[in-house]
């Protein structure tokens, strides 16, 4: 009984993911059966689960409701469960009682939960069929045979609920996306493959098996790699666990093997089978047809092969290009037929030709015009030969200069060094003279730097003339050279303020930054190399002002930035030094300053005009318009709010580390590892795992949920082992499949700082301290956080909840006196929220004094903030313990649910598109981007989110689309010299347009 099934579903032929449609509607959820008894079961059985695991979780799961058709074009009907109704129905002992006695299928299992599974038959290069031998930490079925496959999950799709997304054509869209999306996931996660060696999925059907009749989509996936290459691979899957063994095996062995399986995925081979009888019946006919063919083929000119494609039990020819099921990988030409692949070619094993495309070149040896040939040499399609590369596509190789005569025979390097030594002239950096006696000139040195945008295209080929500054003294040659720059959290702090508050926020770059700054030292430098004065080779250089790479750089250019932005009216905040406030109100300009970059926000875009021009007159400046990327940060601003996000850098990590082609994950650290100093495992690189973990450490600076893994990795810098290796690369292939995370700032809302405390207590196995984790919220989002090991061993966890907390109280304080000066309101008590009750009585009241006495004293602070009123603490519950990601590894459901709690969400970027290259652009202070081949790629500098056409034949213009179908917000956003520029005209309408980018190109 227990294995037996019911086929609900049967597609011989395979369905791709065009052919499937779905109706996601709350109509298909489970009703609730009318015996109040029966169904207040449901909750008695999870209850008793939970007790029995208390790692389970209830998380959504689409509820199958039947289906549409049985041809070429299939729509499922689709609902929303969860696992706790599974356990509670189809699991339940009394299963059997849900039941409806009736023909109908959707009728008959109407009370029941019935989640919609998956499964996929896997076929590798050399024909075997891939099945687990599930282990015994799953719930159902251990020690018994399957597929691989799982569930499609709703809440990949941000699916929670039917609001906003019932029936609609997105939503549908998108749940039928996640049903072929899923299984490719689940085959990667558990068997190892990697996803390129997949194809793409075909559906064959759906089964139910009989015992707690659970339905199950299956799809037939091909694997281009060899079964012994993926019995290798199997060994590291991510979800190795749930299974102990892989077996490869051919369909007469899986005859035998099916009955170890549950029923539904018996059902799954026979979905399979019924695949291979269809194909079998098309693979003897073509090749029937095919004999024919090459009994007179040498005789034809224009010869094509041709293939066929299963439809069903007949067979359809269709003549052209070979299709996915094409020509049989099985299939050998007779001994009689023609040993010579095209027709058209006298050598052997030579064809089949593609059909010929429009961009098609015909060359010396092209197979089309010299049959004789026996070597085809022409580029790839799509590529160029290496005599064919231009000056463009040689810039966009990588590797920079690394001195000057590597650099100097370079035409847009040499044009980079003028224009440095233009910068420094006209700056009046310094002034030739001779060198007094004693003194020994400090060295230059030229730094080359190809710029980048987030998406990794060229903006800029930037020469910097920078001194050698390690060999100056302390005392003598410079003293101070402390600089203060915004701290990240400031800078989320500032465009969650700038969103809730509905504030444009923009961008400002200094150019030659710190040549600028004044120097009080008499500092001489030699004169640089292919810029040395005829005739004054001897003579060395006095500066001035200062110069890149001097110690006291850095400080000489703050201070005259502060000097400056003073005299603008600019006050320095009391709580960021390097935070500057000028006005009240609807007055009020805030702002940011790192080195030389400048964020300014405020609530008039009259004034932000105004401190531009302001600020010209003082510095030499780029006007970059509206934030769009900042420090390696990508912004997008719209009417809904701020994103922040660091796809780009994320993908530039997985370069430099070769992940880019790993295999992705869904958590970053395995639930409950343990890793220690001395393990025995071997050394690696320690420069090279420095490397990379900084490299995710400032990739933290948007994502909170990469903050305790890349901070456990953090404590093996020292002496890293291999074990330490495959942890920081489990992060890495996290990383892979979540580069479009980011945070969302949203407009209006509260403006109420609130945040989280927590802390997992001795977790550490080589010193026992705890890890603090802490999160603070402005407006819902998050704006701070951080997960740090404890400065000393807690001997309690409410010891160690307690020294967490007063972490997060000085944090809190910090915050919202920022806050306060920021908005100039008055300051109001910030709420704690904390796990642990006898934490909270410690805090509120010293009646714990016997057993607290030995904490430090500087960790009852927060007992005088919660007298004070600066701070309120408040008990929450450990499922909606915000700061739960912070302190540990969490499972992959549980990890997801914290990160959507947390506040991350998937960012979509946002690209403007120029083709050719003009002056216009640059007196338009339209932001160069990037130079790809022969398109440029800029930054608008304003909203302007409409595609346009401006009148001028080197500029074409094309973007996202935006609710305003009108272009004079370009217009509006040039600079008020250019506003006679020409006139802009709309040339694609919503209708017209899906992807501007690719029109773009």
């Amino acid at each position: 009984m227990e294995n037996a099934f019911k086929l609900l579903l049967s597609c011989p032929s395979g369905l791709s993911s065009s052919q499937i449609s779905i109706k996601f509607d709350e109509s298909y959820d489970r009703v609730p059966h009318p015996d109040i008894d029966l169904e207040n079961s449901v909750s008695e059985i999870w209850n008793k689960r939970v007790q029995q695991s208390s790692s389970l979780f209830n998380g959504k799961k689409f509820r199958y409701g039947g289906h549409d058709g049985n041809g070429p074009d299939v729509r499922l009907h689709l609902g929303l469960t969860d696992y706790r109704t599974f356990v509670g129905t189809n699991l339940n002992p009394l299963w059997e009682r849900f039941l409806v006695s009736s023909e109908d299928d959707c009728k008959q299992c109407q009370h029941t939960s019935s989640p919609l599974g998956n499964g996929a038959v896997v076929e590798t290069v050399d024909r075997k069929i891939l099945v687990l031998q599930r282990s015994n930490n799953v719930g159902e079925f251990p020690g018994y045979l399957v597929f691989p496959g799982g569930h499609p999950e709703p809440e990949e799709v941000e699916i929670t609920s039917h609001k906003g997304n019932q029936n609609s054509e997105s939503s549908n869209s998108k749940v039928s996306q996640e049903m072929f999306d899923s299984i490719v996931r689940e085959v990667v996660e558990e068997i190892g493959v990697p996803a390129a060696t997949l194809s793409e999925p075909l559906l064959i059907g759906i089964s139910r098996r009989v015992l707690n009749v659970r339905p199950t989509v299956f799809f037939f996936i091909k694997c281009n790699l060899h079964s012994t290459h993926v019995q290798k691979l199997y060994s590291s899957a991510q979800d190795g666990y749930e299974s102990t063994k892989l077996f490869t095996t051919n369909p007469s062995e899986l005859e035998n093997m099916a009955s170890e399986m549950p029923g539904c995925h018996r059902g799954g081979f026979a979905l399979y089978k019924l695949m291979l009888e269809a194909g079998n019946n098309i693979k003897a006919e073509f090749a029937r047809r095919q004999s024919d063919r090459r009994k007179d083929s040498r005789g034809q000119e224009n010869y094509k092969w041709t293939s066929f494609v299963v439809q069903g039990p007949a067979e359809t020819e269709k003549g052209g290009q070979e299709s996915q099921q094409g020509i049989p990988e099985d299939y050998e030409p007779s001994e009689t037929g023609s040993d010579w692949s095209s027709p058209s070619s006298t050598v052997k094993e030579r064809g089949p030709m593609l059909p010929r495309e429009t961009e098609d070149q015909d060359q010396p040896h092209d197979p089309s015009i010299a049959p004789e040939e026996t070597y085809d040499d022409t580029p790839v399609r799509g590529m160029k030969a290496l005599d064919d590369l231009d000056d463009v596509d040689l810039m966009l190789v990588d590797e920079d200069p690394k001195n000057y005569l590597e650099a100097k025979t370079v035409k847009e390097w040499q044009e980079a060094m003028e224009a440095e030594m233009t910068s420094i002239e006209r700056n009046q950096t310094w002034s030739l003279t001779d060198l007094p006696a004693g003194v020994k000139p400090i060295g230059l040195k030229w730094v080359y730097k190809t710029k980048k945008d987030a998406q990794g295209r060229i903006t800029k080929h930037k020469a910097r003339l920078v001194a050698k500054g390690y060999v100056q003294q302390y005392g003598v040659d410079y003293e101070e050279v402390f600089a203060p720059v915004t701290r990240m959290e400031t800078i989320r702090l500032l465009l969650a303020v700038a969103a809730q508050q509905g504030w444009p926020v923009h961008h400002l770059d200094v150019k030659t930054t710190f040549l600028h700054g004044e120097l009080k030292e008499q500092v001489f430098v030699s004169q640089p190399d292919g810029f040395v004065k005829k005739g004054a080779e001897d003579k060395v250089y006095k500066l001035t002002k200062a110069l890149y790479g001097l110690k006291q750089a850095p400080r000489a250019w703050n201070t005259k930035l502060d000097s400056v932005l003073k005299n603008l009216g600019f006050q320095k905040c009391k709580q960021e030094p390097a935070v500057y406030i000028r006005g009240k109100g609807q007055n009020t300009l805030i702002m940011g300053v790192y080195v030389d970059d400048l964020l300014i926000t405020g609530a008039g875009i009259e004034e932000i005009r105004r401190i531009k021009k302001e600020m010209e007159v003082n510095f030499e400046m780029t006007d970059l318009g509206m934030l769009t990327y900042y420090l390696g940060i990508e912004v997008k601003q719209d009417k809904e709010g701020i994103s922040i996000c660091q796809e780009g850098y994320a993908k530039k990590i997985l370069k430099e580390t070769s992940m880019s082609n790993c295999n992705a994950t869904t958590f970053p650290m395995e639930p409950g590892l343990k890793l220690s100093k001395e393990d025995k495992s071997p050394s690696v690189d320690p420069t090279l795992y420095r490397k990379w973990v900084g490299c995710l450490r400032y990739l933290t600076h948007t994502r909170p949920d990469l903050s305790y893994s890349v901070g456990y990795v953090s404590r093996f810098m020292h002496e890293p082992k291999q074990t330490h290796m495959q942890a920081v690369k489990q992060i890495l292939r996290y990383v892979k499949g979540t580069t479009n995370l980011g945070i969302w700032y949203k407009r209006n809302g509260s403006k109420i700082l609130h945040g989280f405390s927590d802390c997992s207590h001795s977790v550490d196995r080589d010193d026992g301290r705890s890890t603090t984790g802490l999160v603070f919220f402005y407006n819902e989002a998050p704006v701070s956080w951080s997960s740090q090991k404890q400065a000393t061993v807690a001997l309690s966890s409410c010891e160690a909840e307690f020294m967490a907390a007063t972490s997060a109280a000085c944090q809190a304080i910090w915050l919202q006196r920022l806050l306060s000066e920021l908005l100039g309101v008055k300051e109001e008590a910030v709420t704690i929220e904390v796990d642990n009750q006898s934490a909270l009585a410690l805090m509120r009241n010293p009646v714990f004094h016997g057993r607290s006495k030995h904490i430090d004293t500087r960790y009852h602070f927060i007992r005088e903030c919660v007298e004070n009123g600066k701070i309120k603490v408040k008990h929450v519950s450990g499922a909606e313990q915000k700061a739960d990601v912070l302190t540990k590894a969490l499972p992959r459901i549980k990890h997801e649910e914290m990160r959507r709690k947390i506040g991350l969400k998937k960012i979509t970027s946002t690209h403007y598109f120029s083709l050719g290259l003009t002056s216009y652009l640059q007196q338009a202070s339209v932001y160069t981007l990037s130079l790809l081949g022969y398109f440029q790629v800029v930054a608008l500098p304003g909203k302007y989110d409409e595609g346009a056409d401006i009148e001028h034949p080197a500029m074409v213009v094309v973007g996202p689309l935006h609710d305003d179908p009108h272009p004079h917000h370009l217009q509006d956003h040039l600079p008020p010299a250019h506003h006679d520029a020409p006139h802009l005209v709309p040339i694609y309408h919503r209708h017209q347009i899906r992807n501007p980018s690719l029109i773009a190109l």
